[in-house]
């Protein structure tokens, strides 16, 4: 069985530490509206993360995940990664990523290049 390991952009957070935030979905998470007793020893912050599973008829569902993360330190990098698995039943059709700063201003949209894949064997 295969597995994914997604490495969103992890180069360009270490460029934006320490205040990169990742997001899966559009919107502003900008650093400043976490409360700080959440900053005070933390190494990334969870803002927010969705899942939704849609079954379309009896052979075919979609499941959907949504994960915004702020990385905080160095440390927090570990967070800041995406990873599934898939075999010839279930298919991964999309991923898409979003680097923002601490501000929550778009940095850069994650390419395919970015995207890694290795076996789970």
């Amino acid at each position: 069985m295969k597995r994914a390991l997604i490495n969103k952009a992890i180069f360009l957070l270490l460029v934006l530490l320490p205040a990169a935030v990742f997001a899966g979905k559009e919107g502003k998470y900008p650093v400043a509206d976490i409360p700080s007793e959440l900053i005070e020893k933390a190494n990334a912050v969870i803002r927010n993360r969705e899942v939704t599973f849609e079954l379309k008829n009896i052979k075919d569902a979609l499941k959907k995940e949504t994960i915004v993360i702020t990385v905080l330190t160095k440390e927090g990098l570990k967070f800041a990664q995406f990873s599934d698995w898939y075999d010839r039943f279930r298919q991964i059709r999309r991923i898409d990523g979003k680097v923002y700063d601490s501000d929550g201003n778009l940095v850069k949209k994650i390419k395919k290049d970015d995207i890694q894949d290795y076996t789970g064997n």
